[in-house]
């Protein structure tokens, strides 16, 4: 009985070991962190219903596809109208339109973040594209997206 009770004892602790080298691997160099800060430097914006962003490794294969940009309403405004933090929408679309964060693998080599800011018909009438190349985390690998 004594035995099995060590015998356990050292399973555990050799359990314990394994999951914190797996939990460190995840989180170690082979991953990159990208913050992609999105904006737009044509206007008029009142045209642009959503945003979506489609994301592809360097053999050009989506890895992303189409991803629509989440709005983030404020306040509104001392007329009462309504007013957009972050994302596309409407007449209420910024110069800013807002960060997100995406992680990837490092072996994914170089990345394209393309945005595509897209009317009620569903047509692009403005788009940005920029690509980046991984960088063990941290820091985040900053990607700026301009759509004109």
């Amino acid at each position: 009985m004594r035995s099995s009770k060590a015998f356990s004892k050292v399973l555990l602790a050799s359990g314990m070991v394994a999951g914190a080298l797996l939990g460190l691997g995840g989180c170690g160099p082979d991953y990159a962190l990208y913050k992609v800060t999105i904006s737009s430097t044509t206007t008029p914006r009142n045209n642009i219903e959503e945003c979506r962003m489609t994301i592809t490794d360097e053999k050009n294969v989506v890895v992303l596809d189409h991803y629509l940009l989440p709005t983030r309403y404020g306040a509104p405004d001392s007329a009462g109208n309504q007013t957009l933090d972050q994302g596309c929408a409407g007449g209420l679309t910024k110069a800013s339109i807002g960060t997100l964060s995406y992680s990837s693998s490092r072996t994914s080599g170089t990345l394209t973040f393309q945005v595509d800011a897209l009317d009620n018909t569903g047509k692009a009438v403005q788009t940005g594209k920029k690509d980046a190349n991984p960088a063990p985390y941290p820091p985040e690998v900053p990607v700026a997206v301009v759509i004109q």
